[in-house]
């Protein structure tokens, strides 16, 4: 039996979604940024969701929501363009164990819209009423990691972001001497020097026939304002 598809009656799904997320956003008293944006303030953090059509042109798209904090990372720059922000803290809304809700034509989205409504209610909502202020973030980041405390100076490469981000949430949360453990965590992490060996390993002390990989240049420049970052906290 052949299985017919809808056709689709617009071209932009951002387009499409706009006017018929609005409603949604209205309720839930997000701002719009965009037609597939959406953001609350909560202070020195936001709450959002955002819309994510399939990457493969499937009838159908995602809808994911979380956490932002903007000028996380210095050099801080004071306004940040919420529209260009990630989350860091995130989880994707599901319809009956699915994660996808049909984007088939515009009817299809205003259905979507409906049912997603509910399913944040259900979902979302009880989730980011867990989070209160930056420390419930940065533990809830945490937890999300393979970092553990019992492990300061011994975490493997690899896991340096993870260190950052959770000591610069720590920052933001006024823990300055937790912190500072953790941006010397990956800072140390970030100094090492990689170099692959003939068989694929990873390793930081050179080997024979081991080829060093060099950091790129937003890497050094994001190890340089850690650096930096450290000496002012520790001056402070």
């Amino acid at each position: 039996m052949e299985v017919q598809t809808l056709a689709k009656d617009y071209k932009s799904f951002s387009s499409a979604a706009k006017s018929r997320f609005r409603r949604m956003a209205e309720e839930l008293g997000y701002e719009q940024l965009t037609g597939i944006a959406y953001v609350k303030s909560r202070g020195d953090w936001y709450e959002g969701f955002g819309l994510q059509a399939s990457s493969y042109g499937n009838d159908f798209f995602y809808i994911n929501y979380g956490v932002m904090v903007p000028n996380l990372w210095p050099p801080f720059k004071g306004a940040v363009d919420l529209k260009c922000a990630g989350y860091i803290l995130s989880a994707r809304l599901h319809d009956d164990y699915a994660q996808g809700f049909s984007n088939a034509t515009k009817d299809e989205i205003v259905k979507s819209a409906d049912v997603a409504l509910e399913r944040y209610k259900e979902q979302a909502i009880p989730w980011l009423s867990e989070i209160s202020d930056m420390h419930d973030i940065a533990e809830k980041y945490f937890e999300r990691t393979h970092l553990k405390k019992d492990n300061l100076g011994t975490h493997e490469y690899g896991l340096q972001l993870h260190a950052a981000n959770y000591a610069l949430l720590l920052r933001l949360a006024g823990r300055v001497e937790d912190s500072l453990k953790w941006l010397a965590e990956a800072e140390r992490l970030m100094a090492l020097p990689v170099y692959f060996t003939r068989d694929g390993r990873v390793v930081h002390v050179r080997e024979k026939y081991a080829r060093i990989c060099k950091p790129e240049k937003y890497e050094i420049e994001r190890h340089d304002n850690i650096k930096t970052l450290i000496g002012q906290l520790k001056n402070e």
